[in-house]
């Protein structure tokens, strides 16, 4: 995942009052001194991690920096240093070039952490002695050169921020501030495309043996379920429960798809033991009697018998008690279509809807294209794009495609003898 900075600005240390919150560069190192003795500048950048999944497993760490400047043009490399930065510090409205301009309200500048409210423990910034990270970097005319700071450290310093966020407060970029002429002018989030810094976070998640009950059509007693994780999960030893019923899944009617239920899949059964109008089902990866529930609907009323359990296992949250009763065959309890799947999360009662069946690409009503592959459930299936079959309509079916384009048969679905479906070009219904 990559992301542009929260934040981000540049300090003087012969210029206490100035500061670069709106500028086009950042600077970092020791100027030539033309108007004066040389000088220092020090960067600060900071980076929102929130959009991040919250069980994520940080492999590496790697921030990249458009090199757009240097002092008198050097060509010489020059090491830049990344230290965690111990407090937090502002970015106000101040722009300016080399020497910055005066600072504004929330502006970091070389005494304040925020301009004119809050001072540094310690000029210069507040940080950790030891560097995170060192990158050995050279400037160039053409074509544009990038600093990259990749490190064990920043990737230690990353973790920490994902679990104590109010603690992330970026990191400072010191140059070599003893050689004179080794500043460096790097681009800000404020530059153009090529120029903004970048953080890119590379991670994996947690193995996931969570099969989620996607969708619920109680009046033709079938169930979706979908596997979120990156691996495939055999479904063969699972059981669906509604009181005291309870069915293997193996003896469910396979309408689409696998038990051997790949990543990212779905699979549609019919099952018996599917209570109508008024029940639950519970899903779990044995018989019932032993094994842990993996996911859980009540519908129709409350104070379904494996409620209580469900909510201790959590995968129900109660907060709706119960989905409303459906007496039309073509409609479903199904998971928000707008919802993230990751890791299994987002299946409580609060994530349901009432609507159509959609045995198909997470609920999406009117997803933009659309090809049906394995064997096609009876359903109404709607696209605001390209609508393609490639897979097979049973004898019993009616299946009814809509495309705000066209409706293609590939050479590869199978149409029983008998079979029904209907082709409609037209846009999306409301419903």
């Amino acid at each position: 995942m990559s992301f542009i900075p929260e934040k981000d600005n540049s300090i003087y240390s012969e210029l206490p009052n100035n500061s670069n919150g709106a500028g086009i560069s950042l600077f970092s190192g020791k100027t030539k001194g033309k108007l004066g003795p040389a000088e220092i500048r020090r960067a600060f950048i900071k980076f929102n991690l929130s959009a991040l999944p919250s069980n994520v497993q940080i492999q590496s760490v790697k921030l990249i920096l458009a090199v757009t400047g240097a002092a008198n043009l050097t060509s010489a490399t020059r090491n830049f240093a990344l230290h965690k930065v111990l407090k937090d510090w502002g970015e106000g409205t101040s722009s300016g070039t080399g020497l910055g301009a005066a600072a504004t309200p929330n502006d970091v500048t070389w005494t304040k952490n925020f301009y004119n409210t809050s001072s540094w423990t310690n000029p210069g910034g507040d940080f950790t002695s030891t560097a995170s990270a060192v990158s050995s970097i050279t400037y160039l005319s053409f074509p544009l050169n990038f600093g990259i700071w990749n490190s064990v450290g920043m990737t230690n310093d990353v973790i920490s921020w994902i679990a104590n966020p109010s603690n992330n407060f970026g990191w400072i970029i010191i140059g070599e501030e003893n050689v004179v002429g080794s500043a460096f002018y790097f681009g800000s989030k404020e530059g153009n495309f090529f120029d903004k810094p970048e953080l890119r976070i590379y991670y994996t998640l947690p193995a996931v043996d969570k099969v989620l009950i996607n969708e619920v059509n109680p009046q033709k007693k079938w169930v979706e379920l979908y596997n979120p994780a990156s691996t495939p999960v055999n479904l063969n030893n699972y059981w669906i429960a509604n009181g005291v019923t309870t069915q293997s899944l193996t003896n469910c009617t396979v309408l689409n798809g696998d038990l051997q239920l790949h990543a990212n899949n779905y699979v549609v059964l019919n099952c018996s033991g599917i209570s109508q109008n008024n029940g639950e089902l519970a899903l779990f990866n044995g018989n019932p009697s032993t094994a842990e529930m993996k996911d859980y609907v009540q519908y129709g009323s409350g104070n379904q018998q494996r409620a209580n359990a469900a909510v201790t296992a959590q995968v129900w949250d109660n907060v709706n008690n119960f989905l409303p009763a459906i007496t039309a065959d073509t409609l479903t309890h199904s998971v928000n279509g707008n919802n993230i799947y990751a890791s299994g999360k987002t299946t409580n009662s609060s994530s349901f809807v009432v609507q159509r069946q959609t045995p198909t690409l997470r609920n999406l009503l009117c997803p933009p294209n659309l090809t049906l592959s394995g064997n096609i459930v009876e359903a109404t299936y709607t696209t605001s794009g390209v609508f393609q079959v490639s897979g097979n309509v049973g004898n019993i079916s009616t299946i009814k495609l809509q495309s705000a384009s066209y409706v293609q048969l590939n050479p590869n679905a199978l149409v029983d003898s008998g079979a029904k479906f209907q082709a409609q070009i037209g846009g999306c219904p409301n419903n």
